[in-house]
């Protein structure tokens, strides 16, 4: 039972702090009706539908995982979990999701969702060994959260917002490839063999620039976002990408 529950990898369910972050920023002023709402996503999207994406990601991965050091102690790698156990949670936490998500929250966030699970198939369906592509497909799912955080308090964020946010999730991502290409148990995934760690570094500084820029186009008109994001920029990825205590942060949280 304990095996099963890790599935759900409670470890990722930072990345819904872009759905509060996206609802903050937005909306003119935090009370119990938001709250709730925040709540139903969290339990319909990031627990329900994403834990069942998290397990549908590891059976496609269970090969690769079963010859990494640290990653074939994931319950489908070591076999734990039989794969068809998998399956039919994987099924059951994705289909409970979007019925809730249909039921209690407004349809955009539905469409946002079912977009993100769109994303997450085709990552795992083969996208995953794709250099580049495995990057936008393991990002352009971020924008998606903080779209679903805005949606709650009926706002749109406007593209530039979106954009810097698939830059800032891109950069993590491209961190991530850093930290795996780093560690043991590299060559159990072959899509990692195409990077280089002055590339991925590189392809992050280009990422900060861009946001820069992004940020010159809105002259000033959100410069709580902004701040908001070039902090994350510089902390996540500029700072994370750098051996240390947030790389190896990042390293607990990816290679296990």
């Amino acid at each position: 039972m304990s095996q099963a529950f890790s599935l759900l990898k409670f470890r990722y369910h930072l990345s819904f702090a872009g759905v509060i972050i996206g609802a903050l920023l937005f909306a003119p002023n935090l009370d119990a009706a938001l709250l709730w709402r925040l709540v139903v996503v969290y339990v319909s999207f990031n627990l329900l539908l994403y834990g069942g994406i998290y397990t549908f990601n590891d059976i496609a991965d269970r090969r690769d995982d079963a010859a990494h050091p640290a990653k074939r102690r994931r319950p489908i790698a070591s076999g734990l979990v039989p794969v068809r156990v998998a399956i039919a949670i994987s099924v059951a936490l994705v289909a409970s999701g979007l019925l809730l998500i249909a039921w209690l929250l407004p349809v955009k966030v539905l469409m946002a969702s079912a977009g993100a699970l769109a994303m997450n198939v085709v990552y795992s369906g083969g996208g995953r060994n794709l250099p580049f592509v495995d990057i936008l497909l393991n990002s352009a799912p971020h924008p998606m959260r903080f779209l679903i955080g805005a949606t709650l308090v009926e706002r749109t964020p406007p593209f530039g917002h979106l954009l810097a946010w698939l830059c800032l999730a891109a950069g993590v991502s491209c961190v991530r490839r850093i930290v795996e290409k780093g560690a043991p148990g590299s060559s159990s995934r072959s899509t990692l063999a195409w990077y280089s760690e002055s590339g991925l570094t590189a392809v992050t500084d280009v990422g900060l620039v861009l946001l820069i820029a992004l940020a010159a186009l809105d002259r000033l008109s959100s410069p709580g976002f902004y701040t908001v994001v070039l902090i994350g920029y510089f902390v996540f990825v500029i700072g994370a990408r750098r051996p240390g205590r947030l790389r190896d942060a990042a390293g607990w949280l990816w290679l296990r």
